[in-house]
């Protein structure tokens, strides 16, 4: 049997993944609608209210978050974005440099020493 911890570790790791998985859908309907012409206006609403949803999502799933987690840690989780971040430009074909790996290496360390207390 899982103790309570564990469950609530898992519990904290489901919710900022399903958080992180909206934000990079949301970034990257940003990305590709950038690609639409003004002049498509079903298609850019569509995109617009796609973006709303995925966003209004966010916020239940972010409210939960913080409904169930102290301040510091449901903030600690959400900085698990950031590598996301890197490889989403690196999807994107945008270059990457040898700082950005190490900027993610230093947002991790502190997260995994915030991620104790949990």
């Amino acid at each position: 049997m899982q103790s309570s911890a564990t469950n609530r570790t898992l519990r904290l790791a489901g919710l900022t993944l399903v958080n992180t998985f909206v934000q990079i859908a949301t970034m990257s309907l940003i990305k590709y609608s950038t690609a639409v012409e003004e002049t498509q206006y079903i298609v850019l609403f569509a995109f617009y209210v796609a973006i709303l949803a995925f966003n209004l999502g966010r916020f239940v799933v972010w409210g939960r978050i913080h409904r169930e987690f102290p301040l510091g840690i449901a903030y600690a989780s959400s900085a698990i974005i950031f590598p996301c971040i890197v490889l989403l430009s690196i999807v994107y074909g945008e270059p990457f440099v040898w700082h950005q790996l190490v900027g993610v290496a230093l947002v991790m360390t502190g997260v995994v020493a915030l991620m104790r207390d949990v």
